[in-house]
């Protein structure tokens, strides 16, 4: 009596011949029968004795079936795909440990904006927490935080190496961002423009905002637009603004309290010409 692996082998056998044109495949089903049919491994053996390379069947222990192969040729990809995963894996977690090893946690994290990272770009520093090694950036309206590279360095409005502590909220800069971290490498502090380099023409537009301080040697302010959610911006000014306090006399930039209500007039050249305490 032929084993279930000697008709499986005939079957295959048969299948193939099909496949190669030496079969009609009208032909298999009945041949198939036969097959499943035969009572002996000698009329198993004629089943296939016609085939350009009649071979007598291998006995289980031997046999090279096609079944096999296929179930190795699946438990390879399978393998393959494991394996893919496991480098995938290692490679986020060596990614995420260099992070936090290098610059700690991040509160939120840093994202491209509609024209990628802002690396060259003119950007403004709206927060600095030294421990934790991370700079808030101001692009494009929205506030991000970035962690700083393990190799970071910054330099001064003229030129000299700075450390992170001497990097002030307030400040206009360019960036290099690696964008792999994404982490900041590099910070350039610019100085800030003055007449005839600069000028406030124009009618000035108003908005009515949250002060949050300014750096005098930056020439820059800090507010947040009223409304649920927002980030604390920036801007720069040409000339000394006029500040009017709250009741109507003039007085000093640093003599508004952090949260007061303010409205900024700003020039048609994106410069702040006047602060009114309200």
């Amino acid at each position: 009596m032929p084993s279930d692996a000697e008709r499986i082998e005939v079957a295959d056998r048969l299948r193939d011949a099909v496949a190669s044109g030496l079969l009609p495949f009208e032909d298999l089903e009945a041949r198939l029968d036969a097959v499943y049919a035969a009572p002996s491994v000698e009329e198993l053996e004629q089943l296939v004795r016609w085939l350009p390379t009649p071979h007598p069947l291998s006995r289980p222990a031997q046999r090279t079936s096609r079944r096999p192969i296929a179930v190795i040729a699946v438990i390879a990809v399978i393998a393959v795909i494991a394996l893919v995963a496991l480098v995938a894996a290692l490679a986020l977690t060596s990614r995420g440990g260099s992070r936090s090893a290098a610059s700690g946690p991040i509160e939120q994290l840093a994202r491209p904006s509609a024209s990628g990272y802002p690396t060259g770009d003119t950007s403004a520093i709206v927060g600095v927490d030294v421990p934790r090694r991370q700079l808030t950036i101001e692009t494009n309206m929205h506030d991000v935080v970035y962690s700083t590279c393990s190799r970071f360095d910054a330099a001064a409005q003229d030129g000299r190496d700075i450390a992170l502590p001497a990097v002030k909220v307030g400040d206009f800069v360019r960036i290099d961002v690696d964008a792999t971290m994404p982490c900041i490498r590099h910070v350039v502090i610019l100085a800030p423009t003055s007449p005839p380099d600069c000028s406030s023409t124009g009618s000035p537009g108003r908005a009515v905002v949250t002060w949050k301080g300014f750096n005098s040697s930056a020439h820059s302010i800090l507010y947040q637009p009223t409304g649920p959610g927002q980030g604390v911006l920036a801007e720069r000014w040409c000339q000394t603004p006029t500040v009017i306090g709250a009741d109507g006399t003039a007085t000093a930039l640093k003599d508004i309290r952090d949260g007061a209500t303010t409205e900024l007039l700003i020039s048609n050249d994106g410069f702040v010409t006047s602060v009114a305490v309200r």
